[in-house]
């Protein structure tokens, strides 16, 4: 009794199986979407515009206060004094 049960599940996966091949026989085979390469590029330059570099900036330094060394080491010798005084 098993036997038989087990043969007869064992045809019936056999016959549904051979139906699906059929079906799948039958399908056409997907095609591939053409690369169409300028409208790629001209996706590409909209979405990432060309970059341009500015011209080099000329660092703007203030230099109305003229001072030599003496004048700038007592300045400085100043300020931390009167920041930490000991």
């Amino acid at each position: 009794m098993e036997e038989q049960d087990r043969l007869a599940k064992q045809e019936y996966g056999e016959e549904a199986g051979s139906e699906d091949e059929d079906e799948k026989a039958n399908i056409e085979p997907p095609i591939l979407p053409e690369f169409d390469k300028a409208e790629a590029e001209e996706k590409f330059d909209e979405e990432n515009p060309e970059i341009t570099i500015p011209a080099e900036i000329i660092d703007d330094v203030d230099n109305d206060w003229q001072l030599d060394e003496d004048e700038k080491e007592a300045l400085i010798t100043q300020f931390t004094t009167a920041k930490n005084p000991e």
